[in-house]
């Protein structure tokens, strides 16, 4: 009688263990995103136009019940805008006015464009509402740390490192989104999409007279497995 009950003590405790050992498993997850994006520093609205950037995240999720989870991470993040300068090669004389050079200069103007990208680290931690029906609700705050900071000039085909002391060290994010997952397997791999709008806290610049944070918008790609 007494090596019965111990086995069933064992079998006992090994399904225990079992059951909260599959219980942890579905209550942590992990995840990857790739949000290609175009981002807007807000600074030069005449000159200024949106820049195309590509984000990517590695992300681990805790499950807080069916339709909660709560989730950190480390990615990749790239501000930066695009600008287009027009500029002529006059020079005033006494033999030659600006409107009679340009007579006899049809392509006195010259463009140039410049794309400048500052490179950061973000770590993001955000809240998700999952809904039966597979939408979901995203939300949350990043922090992000700035290391490199480099502008294209591409009518000069010049390409340099900006000067690293007066962009901002540390800022952070807001983010808002709602997505849909398009595929389950038993909850053991989600595929989604996610329309999302990042607002920086902060501008980049510390002492430019530009006072408004870069925004970015666009279209998050992700699995969750």
């Amino acid at each position: 009688m007494k090596r019965i009950f111990l086995l069933l003590l064992l079998v006992s405790t090994t399904l225990n263990l079992k059951a909260q050992d599959s219980i942890i498993k579905k209550k942590w997850s992990f995840g990857i995103e790739l949000f290609p994006n175009r981002i807007i520093e807000n600074g030069y609205p005449v000159l200024e136009n949106s820049k195309f950037s590509l984000n990517g995240f590695f992300k681990i999720y805790y499950k807080l019940n069916n339709e909660i989870s709560i989730s950190t991470g480390i990615g990749y993040c790239n501000i930066g805008e695009r600008k287009s300068f027009a500029y002529s090669d006059y020079r005033e004389s006494n033999s030659s006015s600006f409107i009679e050079w340009s007579k006899a200069n049809n392509n006195y103007w010259n463009t140039i464009n410049t794309f400048s990208s500052h490179h950061n680290i973000q770590i993001p931690f955000q809240f998700r509402k999952t809904y039966k029906s597979g939408f979901f609700f995203n939300s949350g705050i990043s922090g992000i740390i700035n290391f490199s900071n480099e502008i294209l000039l591409v009518g000069r085909s010049n390409r340099f490192k900006q000067d690293e002391n007066i962009y901002r060290v540390f800022n952070f994010s807001l983010q808002l989104g709602v997505g849909y997952e398009f595929f389950r397997n038993n909850n053991n791999l989600n595929l989604y999409i996610q329309p999302t709008i990042e607002k920086y806290g902060l501008p980049i610049e510390k002492f430019e007279t530009r006072k408004t944070a870069p925004l970015s918008y666009g279209l998050v790609i992700g699995t969750r497995f």
